[in-house]
């Protein structure tokens, strides 16, 4: 309630600024007053922006103050802060009384709209980054504008009028004019330019009336300026192959996943650079291998089948590649891809899934991260194999079964005829993210078949929770401030694992397997968290757990830090001035703070 009271005080301002009530038990109707009152709700808003500010928790790395989403007009309504934005908020907040003390008296005529549209500009700003929606966030920026077209064409200096219009059109223009330079199609960059225009147009003639309109037609015009934009020939042939992972990469070891938004979402870090090869001759390189050789847990002589099953159900990627070609009679070359992308910290894990499998190679990915890719079919057929063995249990096995289905095909050269093509994009709509902009665009008829669900109902083996926890857990230390310790501070252990939503069945099946933690569901970030906190749990079932099924990788420090930590902690080290300073220590060389 604290964020949507700030989001309304600004609001109420405009009601008793505007509202000339009779029956209202205090008039303000001077000029005067309404000033007044205008200040006195803006210095209200930033104390209680300021109040929020002192209860924020900075060792947190989730959303804070979440509100529960309020349907408007059918649509979620969620409001929450971060590290960043709160930042933003207070001095949003700071500013606004200040703007109104410092045009106390050069203000003149109009004053009453003047404050108006200042407590409506500050409700607009608030709301910019308070929102946890990218589609309200362009809503509320784009709503700006009005107030400010208006505010500058009434109160500004000279060419007032003309500086507004100016201000207003080249905001909405460029987003027509990258879309033009960047080798589109012309249909497209027209009707883009012809539509955004109208709407800008629209709203310099009729602020409400033209919102409307906007709000109906946001979503295409933003939608075409995508697709153009992508049009480009540098980003063909990485979008024409979908280069995307199944999530995106907590390559660090640390959960990131509100960075994200949404844990479905299929950005891979790092730039795409395709075809560079680590060379093993590289003095660079074997230096970085020997680096990694220092944990103990990231040697091993081979891994267990069911630890890669449960990394890939957390890390791998099955995919179709599209890329244009007139060589074929579809104009698109196919390709069957299975792929694992990490950072570059974790290059020995991959290596090692790399000699399990006897195929595939690793290359460079981008800046920080590799991949490991299988493509032939015949290295594809080993990667079968294993699955078909030791089946994934995620909702990831659907990608699997359809990944299946599309190989067929391209062994029976079934996808070079016009019929066999379609079966394909049918398949690859399923797979992950679906089809890309382009294809949507060239084929919009295709409709995607059904996914095969996971219908497992135990864990069959824990090393498959070593493989799962080595790509998607988290170990993190907390410590906050107490009134009930001698050190004024606590000390709180937590672990999880994070996956998409619809993955919520493995998480009972954790539960219900370890006899500990609990589901916590983020349905804004379609992510669901299975949860540990408990030190009696995380000391008795889940440290023992990774002891005899250990982690793997650049995660098995992490583990190794958060097991010291839960050692001094058994042994109530932690109530102790030294021992707390020995846990700050050890947390600070943790996740992404480590340093190798």
């Amino acid at each position: 309630m604290l964020l949507l009271t700030l989001l309304t005080l600004p609001l109420l301002g405009v009601f008793i600024i505007s509202a000339d009530l009779e029956n209202f038990p205090f008039q303000y109707k001077s000029l005067e007053s309404k000033k007044k009152v205008a200040l006195f709700i803006s210095i209200l808003n930033f104390l209680l922006c300021l109040f929020i500010f002192i209860l924020f928790d900075f060792s947190y790395n989730q959303f804070q103050f979440v509100l529960e989403p309020h349907n408007v007009s059918e649509y979620p309504f969620y409001l929450g802060l971060d590290g960043i934005s709160i930042y933003f908020v207070l001095l949003t907040t700071f500013i606004m009384p200040i703007t109104i003390l410092s045009n106390w008296t050069s203000i003149s005529h109009d004053v009453k709209w003047y404050l108006i549209i200042m407590l409506l500009l500050e409700t607009l700003l608030l709301a910019v980054f308070m929102v946890l929606d990218i589609f309200l966030f362009y809503i509320f920026f784009e709503s700006i504008l009005p107030p400010l077209f208006i505010l500058i064409g009434l109160f500004g200096s000279s060419n007032k009028v003309r500086a507004s219009f100016y201000l207003f059109l080249y905001t909405f223009y460029p987003k027509c004019k990258r879309a033009k330079h960047r080798g589109s199609p012309k249909a497209l960059v027209t009707k883009a330019a012809k539509e955004t225009l109208q709407l800008a147009w629209l709203m310099t003639q009729g602020m409400v009336k033209s919102l409307v309109f906007f709000s109906e037609k946001l979503l295409k015009v933003v939608d075409m300026w995508v697709i153009a934009v992508l049009s480009h020939s540098k980003f063909k042939v990485y979008k024409a192959l979908n280069i995307e992972s199944v999530k995106e990469q907590r390559v660090d070891g640390s959960s990131s996943s509100r960075n994200l938004g949404f844990v479905r979402c299929t950005l891979v870090a790092g730039k795409p650079v395709l075809g560079r090869k680590f060379h093993t001759t590289s003095s660079i390189f074997i230096a970085q291998s020997n680096m990694y050789k220092k944990s103990i847990h990231t040697i091993t002589s081979s891994l267990n089948p069911w630890f890669i099953t449960g990394f890939v159900d957390a890390e791998g990627c099955f995919t179709l590649g599209f890329m244009q070609n007139d060589k074929y009679k579809t104009g698109y070359q196919i390709q069957a891809i299975f792929k694992i992308n990490l950072h570059k910290k974790d290059y020995n894990l991959l290596s090692q899934i790399q000699n399990y499998f006897g195929v595939g190679k690793i290359s460079k990915h981008g800046d920080t991260t590799i991949q490991y890719t299988v493509r032939s079919l015949k290295g594809l057929d080993t990667i079968i194999s294993h699955f078909d063995n030791y089946p994934l249990l995620t909702q990831k096995y659907g990608d699997f079964m359809l990944f299946k289905q599309g190989i067929s095909l391209l062994k029976t050269k079934e996808h070079l005829n016009n019929e066999g093509f379609m079966k394909v994009l049918s398949i690859k709509a399923s797979i992950n993210s679906g089809l890309s902009d382009e294809l949507k665009l060239s084929y919009p008829e295709v409709k995607p078949i059904k996914r095969s669900l996971s219908n497992n109902k135990s864990i069959a083996d824990p090393n498959w929770i070593a493989g799962l926890a080595s790509g998607d857990g988290c170990f993190y230390v907390s410590i906050r401030h107490s009134i009930t310790t001698t050190t004024k501070k606590a000390v709180v252990l937590k672990f999880h694992i994070v996956q998409h939503s619809r993955d919520t069945e493995i998480m009972k099946m954790l539960i219900s397997t370890l006899g500990c933690g609990s589901i916590q569901l983020l349905l804004k970030q379609s992510a669901v968290y299975f949860v540990v906190v408990k030190f009696k749990d995380i000391f008795e079932k889940i440290i023992p757990l990774f002891d005899n099924y250990p982690i793997l990788g650049i995660r098995a420090l992490n583990y190794l830090d958060f097991k010291k930590v839960a050692i001094l902690m058994h042994n109530k080290e932690h109530l102790t001035e030294q021992g707390l300073s020995e846990i700050q220590s050890i947390k600070s060389n943790m996740n992404l703070s480590r340093i190798l």
